[in-house]
């Protein structure tokens, strides 16, 4: 592959390198037309693809930025909010899973979930003060509803909050550190923050290369676990970082359809799920230093 002599990076985000490689380039890329182009549309609809030659870490060179706000303001969230269940079940082993490995406590008084969705990780802490940033209306309207409170001002929310997580957000911002960094100076002493991200260091992803299915337009950057833990390591110096792979999901045919024929009208059976799980995601957890729960 091609060495880059600049990027949309001056320096890896993650590492801080200077060396870059094109990893993926694609003269006819098709141009984003509609939503599904956007959220599902795969390598067809990426000019090109450029990566860290020092973690790997990858990142869309010319990413749609203009459009994307709208995208996730308008998107129907009808299918995301029908794997709610499933979603609940994720989080409740990934709560587990912390509990019990000692990186978290039980009893949390305020949590923060950045592009939140829907309630599925916050409704897993009843005692905690829930609050929330989310694009779609539908979305925010659900939470409003559920007691969740709306942010207005990240900097002030932060400074309160017991626990921060962001999960499947970093990838799809224009510079994932920027946010990182406000966490870190925004936060408090005790805090903690938990976030996952795509990862494409899987064997499934190295199989496929730029062909695997989370390769699309709406993923901004891609990690390995070498690239997160960079990223983290160094926003938090003086705090233990942990990267460990993601609990299982569960699929049902609403998810497999979304991914592999987006815009095929939905049938009843979708609905269903199938006895069949899958791990993609790489899980970061910042916690102070030498605190372990109980």
């Amino acid at each position: 592959m091609r060495r880059l002599t600049a990027a949309r990076f001056d320096s890896c985000p993650c590492c801080g390198k200077l060396e870059f490689e094109v990893a993926w380039l694609n003269s006819r890329a098709s141009p984003i037309e509609t939503s599904d182009d956007f959220f599902y549309g795969g390598k067809r609809f990426i000019h090109e693809i450029d990566r860290c030659l020092g973690c790997g870490f990858a990142f869309i060179a010319d990413p749609e930025t203009g459009r994307s706000e709208a995208f996730y303001t308008e998107a129907d969230p009808g299918l995301y909010l029908r794997q709610s269940r499933l979603r609940r079940d994720y989080f409740t082993r990934l709560k587990a899973k912390l509990i019990r490995r000692g990186l978290i406590e039980n009893e949390i008084r305020s949590v923060i979930d950045l592009g939140a969705g829907d309630e599925a990780w916050l409704g897993l802490w009843p005692a905690a003060k829930h609050s929330a940033t989310e694009t779609n209306p539908v979305l925010r309207q659900r939470l409003n509803a559920c007691g969740v409170h709306l942010i207005a001002d990240l900097p002030n929310d932060l400074a309160a909050a017991d626990l921060v997580s962001a999960f499947d957000f970093l990838e799809h911002l224009e510079n994932p550190v920027e946010l990182v960094r406000q966490i870190r100076c925004a936060a408090n002493d005790h805090a903690r923050l938990v976030v996952s991200v795509p990862d494409i260091g899987t064997w499934a992803a190295r199989l496929a290369g730029w062909r695997y299915y989370l390769v699309t337009p709406m993923h901004f950057s891609y990690f390995t676990e070498a690239a997160l833990s960079h990223l983290l390591k160094s926003q938090f110096p003086d705090r233990d970082v942990e990267i460990f792979p993601s609990p299982r999901m569960q699929l049902s045919f609403d998810g497999l359809s979304r991914w592999l024929a987006p815009g095929t009208p939905r049938k009843r059976w979708h609905s269903l799920v199938i006895p069949l799980y899958y791990r993609a995601s790489l899980i970061g957890l910042v916690s102070p230093r030498s605190d372990r729960a109980g």
